[in-house]
């Protein structure tokens, strides 16, 4: 199913703030990575990356701050086990 640009823009967004508040040129090396992958048809392979990136507890920090991001800027209620990919 094709993504809103517009709601593409603003989830790259709220993930792009996260990854600012690290240090500037992991974020911006992060960001160019990401650029290039298609985060929002393949979340699982962006988890990959941070994981890959910041391991298994710093990618979880990171995927917790970017789902409460997300939920604050899409005006959601955030539930306690919300994640970017969906949990079988």
């Amino acid at each position: 199913m094709p993504v809103d640009h517009d709601v593409e823009q603003k989830v790259l967004l709220c993930i792009y703030d996260v990854l600012d508040s690290l240090d500037r040129k992991g974020s911006r090396s992060l960001q160019h990575y990401f650029e290039n992958e298609n985060i929002l048809e393949e979340p699982e392979r962006f988890r990959k990356g941070l994981t890959l990136v910041f391991g298994d507890r710093g990618a979880k920090a990171l995927e917790t701050w970017i789902v409460t991001r997300l939920a604050a800027s899409f005006e959601l209620e955030k539930e306690s086990n919300l994640s970017l990919v969906k949990r079988s």
